[in-house]
């Protein structure tokens, strides 16, 4: 019994460990499928981008080869428009989808996304100078050789909505790589020498006029002798006692007399004086003369 019931649990346990390897299994699968977009069942064959209207609009054709649901999918491109496959035109194993002018006639990138189990890019292709082809020429197309899985080539008027393997087609040419300029080497700037500082000039000072020197007024000495009491006297003296010669004595008093006149300060008693020694002078002349006359009996 107890046997039994040890195998029982070891079955159960093998089991589990089973499904727990199955769901990894089915996880992964899900997970890395859409890294290999050539082996997916719906895929991006061709593309036409020289639409110039509604009459002649951009399409891209999907090819499938399994049974899918395409409204799980939709297309995209480079400015983020997006169109469902919901609404692409299909017949045996092809799908059309029309774009109007939404995508670039030089560059591009056009992307087939999945929305279950969850969002993801399934297939891509790029075109122009940075894409996997170059652009299509005009009233060319870009699609796969053979259909599905081949190498992208171009046709000449293109096999909308039907088998390229077909078509008229020839090797797309290698896109050439936009040139990157070579970076001009920035010139390491000269360093800007520092001003040297000017110096403020010193305030020359305004010359203030010496004042003038009032000229000190000199006093003029007062030469006028006063005379004094005692050469008053000697004065008379002299008038009255001749000690010179008439002639002498005259001009004497006349000078003295001038003198006076000029501005000595003379006392009226010296006036008087003066008058009479002039008087008692003059007639001692007389006398004089009448002495040198020769007497005449």
């Amino acid at each position: 019994m107890h046997e039994m019931k040890g195998l029982a649990l070891s079955e159960q346990k093998v089991l589990k460990t089973r499904k727990l390897l199955l769901s990894l299994f089915v996880y992964l699968v899900l997970s890395v499928s859409p890294l290999f977009a050539a082996e997916s069942s719906v895929v991006i064959n061709e593309f036409y981008a020289g639409g110039s209207g509604s009459s002649d609009p951009d399409w891209v054709e999907i090819y499938f080869t399994e049974e899918e649901d395409l409204s799980n999918y939709y297309l995209s491109e480079e400015g983020g428009k997006t169109k469902q496959l919901s609404e692409a035109e299909c017949e045996e194993g092809y799908c059309v989808v029309t774009w109007s002018r939404w995508l670039n006639a030089d560059r591009d990138v056009i992307k087939l996304w999945v929305v279950i189990p969850s969002e993801a890019v399934v297939d891509e292709i790029s075109y122009g100078d940075d894409g996997n082809i170059a652009s299509p020429g005009e009233n060319q197309t870009a699609g796969r050789i053979a259909d599905g899985t081949g190498e992208w080539v171009f046709f000449e008027g293109g096999s909308k909505g039907k088998t390229n393997n077909e078509a008229s087609a020839y090797e797309t040419p290698t896109p050439t790589p936009s040139n990157t300029p070579t970076p001009t080497k920035t010139p390491t700037p000269t360093k800007t020498p520092t001003p040297t500082k000017t110096p403020t000039p010193t305030k020359t000072p305004t010359p203030q006029p010496d004042a003038t020197a009032t000229p000190t007024t000199t006093p003029i000495a007062d030469t006028t002798v006063i005379p004094t009491k005692s050469s008053k006297i000697k004065r008379a003296i002299n008038l009255f006692i001749p000690t010179a010669s008439p002639e002498a004595q005259i001009e004497g008093v006349l000078g003295e007399a001038t003198s006076s006149a000029e501005g000595l300060d003379l006392d009226l008693g010296g006036v008087f004086m003066s008058l009479g020694g002039l008087f008692v002078t003059g007639a001692g002349l007389y006398v004089a003369q009448l002495k040198a006359r020769p007497f005449i009996t």
